[in-house]
């Protein structure tokens, strides 16, 4: 037997035939941006496909069949919030997902760190690992916190990449030129040319 996965990764064998299931692609999932952000949703093995958008009291329902665009950031609720259901069907089997997505406000001149855990802030040392431009590698925390934002200016620097690190609370980083293993947690690695990071997942 041949046998290939779908977008899913999943095959399911039955004894006899039924039709393939409906699979959704969307091209990024539960994310934050900033302005608006389009969203491609792609379906196949689906005879409808029906999306709602909904932002507080605004609810938006559109039908589309193969592939269409969203555009999301031109409402939000009060948390700045926009949540994408999906539901594609076929005459067997249907299939529905769920999303989120934040809309940020960045602070212009600095990178934002966006959605950074309150605790990391008050229960531990935050640091960032910065390197490029000459520099191996060093650690820092010379960043500002506004309204739970952290911004870290990166204009006058010559760092093109860096990661995010926490330690515990009373933590010296004995040599700052040198990677300490003995962090708590890291992120992977971010432009210093990016607007912001997203740290919903660090």
């Amino acid at each position: 037997a041949n046998v290939t996965f779908d977008d899913t990764g999943i095959i399911i064998l039955t004894k006899s035939k039924h039709e393939l299931r409906p699979t959704i692609k969307i091209s990024e999932r539960n994310c934050s941006f900033e302005g608006t952000k389009d969203i491609v949703l792609e379906v196949k093995n689906a005879v409808s496909a029906n999306v709602t958008i909904k932002a507080g009291d605004q609810v938006a329902k559109t039908t589309f069949n193969d592939k269409t665009t969203l555009t999301l950031g031109n409402i939000v609720d009060e948390n700045n919030m926009v949540y994408v259901d999906i539901e594609v069907k076929n005459a067997e089997f249907s299939l529905e997902r769920h999303l989120h997505y934040r809309k940020v406000t960045v602070i212009d001149g600095y990178l934002n760190i966006v959605n950074l855990k309150p605790s990391y802030l008050t229960d531990y040392k935050l640091y960032y690992w910065a390197w490029g431009g000459g520099s191996n590698g060093i650690w820092l925390s010379d960043y500002t916190v506004q309204n739970g934002i952290v911004l870290i200016d990166f204009s006058n620097k010559p760092y093109t990449g860096f990661l995010l690190a926490i330690f515990e609370k009373d933590y010296v980083i004995a040599d700052i030129n040198t990677w300490d293993k003995n962090l708590v947690k890291q992120t992977g690695n971010i432009d210093t040319k990016a607007k912001f990071y997203d740290a919903t997942n660090f």
